[in-house]
């Protein structure tokens, strides 16, 4: 059975407003509209949405996916580079990820330069700190 679902007050006006404030809700096309796109996605994440804008931001990302799943190849990461991303993204030091996860700095960079290949002890030490499955780290 199909419910109706229909928005009703403030959060349909917002909606509303999304729609002409950004852009309609329709299949994305090419790479320039999903730029367009992934900014608006920016946008309505750094705001204090209410459930309209919550429901326009829903349906944008389900666009957004759509077209990737179709057209965006994104290729797997090596150990090294998921490593290089996590200190990175969280501002982690080599030294302080060796002092925090229990493997020493030689390792860690070893690891870095390619050099080294992680082992399951670390891959499972590094999967603890980073809150990460081991596997980001076990493949080459």
């Amino acid at each position: 059975m199909i419910t109706k679902y229909k928005l009703k007050g403030k959060s349909k006006d917002s909606y509303m407003e999304c729609l002409v404030k950004f852009l309609p809700l329709i299949s994305i096309k090419n790479d320039e509209h999903l730029a367009y796109a992934s900014d608006v996605v920016d946008e309505l994440i750094s705001m204090d949405r209410d459930s309209g804008q919550d429901e326009y931001l829903d349906a944008l990302t389900d666009l957004i996916e759509a077209y990737e799943d179709s057209n965006v190849e994104i290729g797997e990461s090596t150990p090294q580079e998921m490593l290089r991303h996590l200190l990175d993204s969280r501002g982690i030091t080599q030294v302080a990820l060796a002092t925090k996860a229990g493997v020493s700095k030689s390792t860690i960079s070893e690891i870095l330069s390619g050099k080294d290949r992680v082992s399951k002890r670390i891959a499972f030490k590094l999967a603890g700190f980073f809150s990460v499955s081991p596997v980001l780290f076990l493949h080459d």
